[in-house]
């Protein structure tokens, strides 16, 4: 092998070298399947989600306050604040049906009493709550506040969704720059929030 062959083999193992220190030492050595998966959004949410108009203290009759406590629910999960109502049954002491309504979506709660008065103690659950994309996206923004990017799959504007099951659509989260990221079920609650696991 002559000099200039020697000289010519070193120079392009140098160029490789280079290309391999250049691609690895900036991160990108990893391959990424979901990194331009799911559509991103702004992360200018409010820190708390929003609340009903109306309020319902101690002293309030127990279907008052079953009212409140069930629109506080509804309203984590949609995220957004749309025409609400309320009711319950007349039963006592305290009722054994509720029934929410938001924005034309009716979910029907079932109450269990769990103690007598004067403080009563209850449960309450229901089969179905509603969502939307923009609630789903903000729940999001705040669970992972520190992400450095968060992305969710088409979501529909308005849905009443079964509880505790995940939804057929996923959100991204990308925690830091040149990780992998992170494929998240979304899973309504009915508990004042919207769930994410990672999938």
């Amino acid at each position: 092998m002559t000099l200039r062959e020697v000289l010519g083999l070193v120079l392009r193992l140098g160029l490789i070298v280079a290309v391999v220190v250049a691609c690895c030492g900036g991160g990108w050595w990893f391959y990424d399947p979901l990194r331009y998966t799911g559509e991103t959004f702004p992360r200018a949410v409010a820190s708390e989600g929003p609340k009903p108009s109306w309020g319902a203290g101690a002293g309030a009759p127990v279907d008052q306050q079953l009212r409140h406590e069930l629109e506080e629910r509804v309203l984590a999960s949609a995220g957004v604040v749309r025409p609400l109502t309320s009711e319950c049954n007349r039963a006592t002491p305290i009722p054994t049906r509720c029934w929410v309504e938001y924005a034309g979506l009716r979910m029907e709660w079932r109450i269990t009493a769990l103690s007598d008065g004067p403080l009563y103690k209850y449960r309450a659950e229901t089969d179905a709550i509603v969502i939307t994309g923009q609630g789903v996206r903000e729940s999001l923004a705040r669970w992972s506040a520190k992400s450095y990017e968060l992305r969710c799959d088409p979501l529909p504007d308005l849905a009443l969704v079964p509880v505790g099951k995940p939804l057929p659509q996923h959100c991204y989260d990308e925690f830091e720059r040149f990780e992998p990221t992170k494929r998240l079920k979304i899973i309504p609650s009915g508990e004042r929030r919207v769930d994410f696991e990672e999938d």
